[in-house]
Order: C-alpha cells, then structure tokens, then sequence
C-alpha cells in the first residue's frame, strides 16, 4: 500500500518526499475481472505464437488461433475454470497429429512487475547486503555478499533478526566476486543463513531524493503522449497518459491497476510507477525494476513533455547554473583552475571570454560573472593555476593574449599582455594586383599551453608559416607589380617555409613577461621555383606537436615531436629542459625517438623535482615515455617504458607532487588509470586501473585528466549513449590504486540536452566539476559539487530505492486436456 504524501507546493512545481509503504496481506475474493490476468502462447508445430490474454484476447472465431470456449467461478472457493478451445487448422503441420504445447504466464501488467519505489530516508541504508555463507552464532567474522553501498570502521552493523547493535572494527579486502569479511565488536549473537540480509544505517537526516512535477505537466504531457502513441509498437518504448484522479473505467481498461484488480491504490503512487502498460513490457516502463543495479545509469528519472515541463527524481545534490541566464546560443566550454576552496570557471560568448568565482566545498558562487578579455578570443582557452595565481591564455587569429589573476584576491595581476604574434603567410600569387596566398592542404595544427613552475609560468606554443615571393624585388615593367611580372615571365619564385617551437615566461607577481620568446627549435625550408611548377600555399611539409610541464624549482621540460603533416610515417620527438629563472637552456637537446615507421601523434610531459617524463602516443594506440633529469637534460635508464600496448585513442597526464596520473582511452569507451613515479620514471603499479564498467557507446576525455586531492582521485568524462551525452565521474584511491563504489557515478542531473566537455578541480575531499550544457531554452556553464567520499547525485545511491511489485497474488495452476 504505498503512498506518497501530500506535495510541498512551491508554485512553479510540487514535490513528494513522504514516502510510505504498508505491506498488506489480504484474502478478499475477487471476481474473474479482477483476478484472471493471465496470457497463453501456443508452442505448434515448432513454432510459437503470440501471447493472448485470456479474458481480452480469445473471442476470436478465427480457426488457425486459441478461443475460449466456456469459463465458470467458484466465488467462495475462487476457483476459475477456462475452457480453450486449440487451433482446428494449421498453416505448416497437421493439427490432429501434432505436438501441442501450452504456455502460460501472469500478464505484465504494471502492478505485477518489479517497480523501483524510493523509500523514506530514514530508511535508507549505508550499505546492503547479505550474508554470503551462514553466520554462526559466537563468532564475529561475516561474509557480506551481494552488497551495494561502502562500510568503514566505526560504523554500525545490524543482521536482519538480530536486534544487536555491533559495530565494525576492520573490513578486510574484498575479493574477485566482490564479496569481503567484516570483523564485528562482540561475538554475534545468533545463527542464520545464506543470504540472510545485513545492513549499515544511513545518516541522513533529510530527504536526499524527491519526486518533483512542473505545475502544469500532466495536462502537456497526455496531450503529447497522446498525440504521439502507436498502439501497435509493441517492441518500442512508449508512453500512455497519467491519471488525473482515480476514476478508471474497468469495462474499457479492463486489469487496470487504478481501481480494476479489486483495490485503489494512492494516486501519486500509481502514476509513479507508470499507471498502466496495458500488459506491453516496454510502455510506461521508467520504474521497471527489472534491471536495477543500472536504475540511475542515464541519471535520475525525468519525464519532459514537449512544452519543457517535467516530472523527474531529484536530489538535493543537483548540478546549477555557473553562467548567467542570458539567452545565449553560442557559449563555448568551460575550463576551471583552483587554489584551495576556490575555483574560477571562464568560457566564452561570442569573442568574450566570461569569469566566475565559485567555492570549491558548497558550490556557491562567489561574486557574480565577469569579463576578461578586451582583445577578442577567436580560437581555444585554457586557464589554468598554481600557488595562488592563475593564468587564462587565448588566441585572436595569429596573436596570443594572456593575463594573471590572483585567486586568493580575485582580482587582476598586471593587465592583459600580448604573449606572441605568429608568424604570417608572406607573398603568394597575383591575381588583379591582390597578391593572395591559397591556405594549407592538409594546414597546420597550432597549439598553445601553459605549465607552472614556482613563481613563473611558462606559455609554449608551436608556429609555421610560407613565404612565397618574387626572387627580384622589383619589377622591371613598370605597368606591372613585380608578383604580376613574374608569372608573366616566369621568374624565379622563394619560397621559405619556417617551423618553431617556442617558449615565453610570464613572472606570477606582476603578469609581466620576463624578456622575449624563447626559440625551443626552428627549422627553416628554402627552395627556388618557378610559379609553374608550384601554386603557393601555406601547406606544411612537418607537423610540430609542442608539450611542456615544470617543476617547483623552475625548471621547464619541453617536448616537441616532427611528423610528416601529410600522414607519413617518419618522425622524430625531442626533449630539453630550461631555466625559468633565467630562461637560458640546461645541458643538450635529447633525441627521444627517431623511426620511419608508427609515427608519433601526441606528446604529454610531467615534471616533479629533479626528474621529468615525456609520454608519447604511436599511431598504433601503443604509450611510450622516458624520464629526463632536470639538472642536466638527460635521459634516464637505457630504453622507454611502454604504458600500454595497444589501442589507445586519447591519453592525458597530471603531475601531483613526485606522482604522474596518466589517464587514457581504449576502443573509444574504456577509461583506465596508471600512476607513474616520477622520480623514478617508471609505473608505481604494474597493470591499469579500469575506472567505467557500465556500458557507453563512446566516452570522451577532455582537459583535466585526473585529479588528486589527498589520496583521492578525481576523474571526470563524457559519456555517449545513443543521442544522449551527459557527464560522469570515478573516485579512486592513489594510495590502494582501487576504485570507490560499486561503479561510477553520474555528475549532471539535469541533461535537457547534450552535456558537453567536463573539466574539474578538487580540494580538500571535494571536486568542483563544470561543463557546456545545452539546456532546452539556451546553453549554459553548469556546476556540480562532488564529495569524494560520497559522490554522485545522491548520497547513498541505489540505496535510496528499492524493487517490489504492487501487489503478489498467490495461484495455484492445473491443466487438463479434453480430447
């Protein structure tokens, strides 16, 4: 008998939170209306046919179906005697001498399939589980299997039939089934069996989880359900209308579970646990209880109607808006930096690039959104912080900005800078005395970044350009200009092409650059042609991939990797280190790899204290790397390490102290985790951790990588399932390399639309997560605030539900067959 409660009205919406279950056992009688929702197959001639309901179904006089053929009750005794007549012909077989089975089965009627229903929270649990062998009274180890949710020392532990309050004192390893021993206070003081239930206690003092309806949404929502609905898409899911009241109509909706199965249940309740499906497994199916332990694998329940309107579970952990409600259309993605318990998210609208200051362990905004740019931003961003300061970097065309802000102050350090401005196309062809130049075929991949030191950051960005120009400087006609002149003649033409990896440091106390940029490696391409054998164009022959990270006595590991841009497979990756103080180089550039074969596509460096390391993915999905001592630009040991053998897709490094987190995708869906000993340059644990194990179309990792705080670790992803994109995350443990929970854990809760590149930042044993959202009147930066002992929406996850029909009748079938 559940019932919901009476709603908390707040205007725009109601919500439930009152949620009550009275268990009843009743031996009423019932008439054949009410009790006889049974469906039959017929297995004939090898084959088997539709299920019909016994009731609804078997008027039919069509000789190839099942037809009844008389039915009786006994009321007193309820006792209900059907009469089915066979089929008399047959399409394949001969009905008189065939095999005939018959099959029968309770209809699926909503009120008799496993419903989710969400319990009280003073009646949820910490953990459940059972016993996984049988617990002997007098002794104090326990097997708990089958268990969902986390226990630790100091909690309390009950066993059902056993009134004891013990609590734990140690919880051993769990092992390969998931199953693990909890060693109690005091001897148990009973005997039960296999799969006795156990249980720790929530804390919760207030609802974690409500049902909530727009004002207005059941009214939208039958007018587009019912707009919508096919009655013969039996093997699709589908919606049929909520009910208004409790008034149903038996002898229209025969079996139906408002007032038709000889009970009236709550209204709410019932429209909760999808009314009525009309017997069809798929419709109306959003509590089906039937895959439970992936309930809240798309995130909480929500219902939208085609006006906006929704009926949903929430919870009182729900993500929230960063951005301004602004009817924006164009916002781009949001990237965040910390220092201790404040974060600073910027994105941009249009050409601007947007701030805001939040808090870190609450959520809360700390002042409202700001500008920050005054030269446009055109391209990417990146912002990121160390020791207080943080550096927001931006591209406008071929120009590089940057600028410091105090994160303990919240305000400006120095101004706005321009770092560089790249190289530009020079010359080209004449074409009415334009002098143009055709863009590169496949063009250049430029790149920017920034990484930190102790009191300097260092801005490394890759360059390329052509020139293309006349090898006379002036035309010896003078009614034409000397580009014109020499494709008319067919004079000489240079052309130049210039690559550069470079670097510039920025000084963190006053936003001020400390000297000019810094050339990490340029390589210059000149040849003579004539304008026939080559149309200009800004096409490079390399690629440059550019990668740095640095250490807390300034010093700058770079690593830059040439390649064919055309997709060939020679190439070669280097490596060098620099003095940030004094921006001069330290020892010689390192040759890291040099083939022909399996060329090298991204580069990630990390740096600790006297040591560094440069990873590199292969075009065959295989991870390398090589450790680099600081003090003098060598390499360290006598070969690479490989980190993953194969089929790697995207792969990004995090320095935390002497620890490298290097996160990575396989086969566009599997997260996995190593942790590196940077000062050993070597892995600190031989195999990788496996952080998402519910099932994903793809899986998108962006920005942040992993992150640590204490000995957590923070990861946060994209995950695609058919056209839905939300938000996700794993906690681990950097000290145990194991995963937290049972599995990972949804970030956004809202999702009206795509959730787009979720980036994160911890401190303090909470994370700060932001993400693009396409909400379903404009985009906007959302937020969500994780604790990492207890992320995800809600606190105690599936613990929160629990799976029962509405009502379990009790039948006793015969059969007898009448030739």
């Amino acid at each position: 008998s559940p019932n919901f409660g009476s709603a908390v009205d707040t205007g725009p919406y109601q919500y439930f939170t009152n949620f009550s279950y009275n268990p009843q056992v009743s031996s009423d009688r019932y008439n054949i209306n009410q009790a006889a929702d049974f469906e039959i197959s017929l297995g004939f001639g090898g084959t088997r046919s539709d299920w019909f309901h016994v009731v609804k179904d078997l008027s039919s006089n069509d000789p190839y179906k099942l037809k009844n053929c008389g039915t009786t009750l006994d009321f007193i005794g309820q006792t209900y005697t059907l009469c089915v007549q066979l089929p008399t012909l047959s399409t394949t077989v001969d009905p008189a001498i065939s095999l005939v089975k018959l099959y029968i089965r309770p209809a699926l009627n909503t009120a008799y399939r496993k419903t989710i229903w969400p319990l009280h929270f003073s009646q949820v649990r910490k953990l459940k589980g059972e016993a996984g062998v049988p617990i002997v009274k007098g002794t104090s180890l326990i097997k708990v299997a089958n268990s969902y949710g986390s226990v630790n020392v100091g909690d309390n532990f009950f066993i059902q039939g056993d009134s004891t309050n013990y609590k734990v004192v140690q919880v051993l390893p769990a092992a390969e089934d998931g199953s693990f021993d909890v060693q109690l206070d005091r001897l148990i003081q009973i005997d039960a069996s296999k799969t006795t239930s156990v249980y720790v206690p929530g804390t919760l003092t207030s609802p974690d989880v409500r049902l909530s309806v727009d004002t207005g949404f059941t009214a939208d929502w039958n007018t587009f359900v019912n707009s919508s609905f096919n009655s013969t898409a039996f093997d699709q899911v589908q919606y049929k209308p909520f009910l208004l009241n409790g008034n149903v109509s038996c002898s229209s909706s025969p079996f139906h579970p408002g007032s038709c199965l000889g009970f009236t249940p709550e209204l709410n309740s019932l429209n909760w646990m999808g009314i009525y499906n009309e017997g069809v497994a798929l419709w109306n199916s959003w509590a089906d209880g039937g895959d439970f332990s992936n309930f809240l694998y798309s995130g909480l329940v929500r219902l939208t109607a085609a006006t906006g309107k929704s009926y949903r579970l929430e919870s009182t952990n729900t993500d929230f808006t960063v951005s301004a409600d602004v009817n924006a259309q164009d916002l781009a993605y949001a990237a965040v930096a910390n220092h201790g318990d404040v974060a600073l998210t910027v994105w941009r609208q249009g050409t601007t690039l947007i701030g805001r200051y939040n808090q870190i362990s609450t959520g809360q905004a700390l002042g409202n959104p700001f500008n920050i740019n005054s030269a446009a931003s055109t391209g990417s961003y990146i912002v990121k912080a160390k020791n207080g300061k943080a550096v927001i970097v931006w591209d406008n065309g071929y120009n590089i900005y940057a600028i410091v802000k105090d994160l303990t102050t919240l305000a400006s350090v120095g101004s706005e800078t321009l770092v560089v401005s790249r190289l530009q196309p020079v010359g080209g062809m004449s074409m009415w005395g334009t002098v143009f130049m055709y863009p590169g075929n496949p063009p250049f991949s430029y790149s920017y970044d920034v990484t930190f030191g102790n009191d300097r950051a260092a801005i490394v960005w890759n360059d390329f350009a052509t020139s293309f120009v006349p090898s006379i400087t002036t035309s010896p006609n003078p009614m034409y200009d000397v580009y014109t002149y020499c494709q008319m003649s067919y004079c000489g033409f240079i052309e130049t092409k210039t690559y550069q990896a470079n670097a510039r440091v920025l000084r963190l106390d006053t936003g001020a650059f400390q000297g000019g940029s810094i050339s990490i490696w340029s390589y210059v391409e000149t040849k003579t042609i004539g304008y026939v054998v080559e149309i200009p164009g800004n096409t490079p022959v390399y690629q440059i991939d550019v990668a740095a990270g640095a250490n807390d006595n300034n010093r700058l590991v770079y690593a830059w990797n040439v390649r064919l841009s055309s997709g060939g497979d020679s190439h070669t990756a280097y490596g060098s280190v620099y003095d940030l103080t004094t921006g001069t180089k330290i020892g010689s550039t390192q040759t890291l790899i040099s083939e022909a074969t399996r060329p090298v596509d991204s580069l990630q460096v990390g740096a600790a204290t006297g040591r560094g390391i440069v990873l590199w993915r292969r075009n065959d999905g295989v991870i390398l790397g090589r450790g680099i001592d600081t003090s003098n630009s060598n390499l360290l040991g006598t070969s690479n390490i490989e980190a993953e053998s194969g089929a790697v897709d995207s792969l990004k490094l995090t320095s935390f102290g002497d620890r490298g987190i290097l996160t990575y995708r396989k086969n566009s869906k599997d997260v996995l985790l190593r942790i590196l000993d940077l000062q050993a340059g070597q892995f600190l644990y031989p195999n990788a951790l496996s952080l998402a194990q519910m099932s994903a179309d793809s899986r998108n990792l962006f920005l942040t990588g992993s992150i640590v705080s204490g000995n957590k670790i923070l990861t946060t992803w994209d995950q695609v399932n058919g056209t839905k994109r939300t938000i996700w995350g794993r906690v681990s443990n950097l000290s145990t390399f194991t995963v937290d929970g049972p599995k990972e854990f949804q970030i956004s809760t809202t999702n009206e639309g795509v959730q787009y590149r979720g980036t994160a930042v911890v401190d303090n044993g909470f994370g700060f997560v932001t993400w693009l959202a396409q909400d379903k009147t404009q985009q906007r930066i959302r937020g969500y605030k994780v604790d990492l002992a207890n992320p995800g929406a809600l606190k105690y996850g599936l613990n929160n539900f629990f799976v029962s029909p509405l009502i379990d009748r009790d039948f006793t079938i015969r059969a007898k067959i009448k030739f």
